[in-house]
């Protein structure tokens, strides 16, 4: 494989794969994908990010049941976290934002060090909706549900688009194909020498995480009967456009009382799963993973 690309090949290890255990109709286990999510920092946590309607039932009220975070392993396998059992050990649940319109959840991650491909993104990389500009091109990773075969390893697709919109409640629209399970997909703008704040041409800016993928707008097309002059059927169609919040919202969550109580709560949890020895007594990963050197683009 060439390694002339502007994407570093870290980016995608940032990226997992929401999958949930279900029964086919011949009673056999399968692991269905219904989603994206990725990895962040926080102090000294990683931070699981996806979507809320991944992981939340809002018509039921009720968290779905056996979903896992898959992800590749060192050893060239794949490797599923149940984040059932995450929950009950870390006595955690998912974190929303205090909008509960706002389709965004959060919640901290374990990663075994010595056995998970796993990185986790840098702040570093985060850039405020303040400072970007539609019409600047974006590219985001993610797992469409488009049947792609990915037993053995998964890796995210790669999709490009542009800054459609920028909108006054810090979401924005992107102009790219967007699908069923790229929600919770992080969205990066792509390495440019415009600024498009001044328009003049510059010093190569490096990508920069700036959202997180909701879902796609939907078109509706009304058919009409003839004789009756009512609408009979309504089709839907993918627009080409997609909403996308920004990284406000994450901060929103980061910053609210809940979420800065338990995380208060898991640090002396964190410390005692940090310890190599006692993890491998109780087969429970470290909660927290060595600060690593963000990716960046060559």
């Amino acid at each position: 494989m060439s390694t002339r690309s502007w994407l570093h090949k870290e980016w995608s290890k940032t990226i997992v794969l929401i999958e949930q255990l279900k029964q086919d109709e011949k009673g056999n286990n399968v692991f269905v994908s219904i989603g994206t999510g990725f990895i962040t920092e926080h102090e000294t946590f990683n931070i699981l990010i996806t979507c809320k309607h991944v992981v939340f039932d809002s018509e039921q009220k009720t968290f779905l049941p056996n979903l896992f975070a898959s992800f590749n392993q060192k050893d060239g396998t794949l490797g599923r976290r149940s984040l059932e059992t995450l929950k009950n050990e870390l006595k955690i649940n998912w974190f929303f934002h205090k909008d509960p319109n706002v389709d965004l959840a959060i919640m901290p991650f374990g990663i075994d060090q010595e056995k998970d491909d796993i990185k986790r993104m840098s702040k570093d990389l985060y850039e405020k909706i303040e400072e970007i500009a539609e019409g600047e091109e974006i590219f985001f990773l993610g797992f469409p549900a488009l049947g792609i075969k990915m037993e053995k390893n998964i890796r995210p697709i790669v999709r490009s688009g542009i800054i459609a919109l920028i909108q006054e409640d810090k979401t924005f629209l992107i102009d790219a194909n967007v699908f069923p399970g790229n929600s919770g997909s992080p969205v990066f703008l792509k390495p440019s020498v415009m600024d498009f704040q001044t328009n003049t041409l510059g010093q190569i800016r490096p990508a920069k995480f700036i959202g997180i993928i909701n879902s796609y707008l939907p078109y509706h097309d009304v058919a009409i009967s003839p004789q009756t002059k009512r609408p009979r059927i309504v089709f839907e169609e993918n627009s080409g456009l997609a909403n996308v919040y920004s990284i406000s919202f994450i901060d929103d969550i980061f910053n609210s009382d809940e979420f800065k109580k338990k995380v208060e709560e898991l640090k002396p949890k964190v410390a005692e799963n940090n310890k190599p020895e006692e993890n491998k007594e109780k087969n429970l990963p470290p909660s927290s993973a060595e600060p690593s050197n963000p990716p960046k683009v060559d």
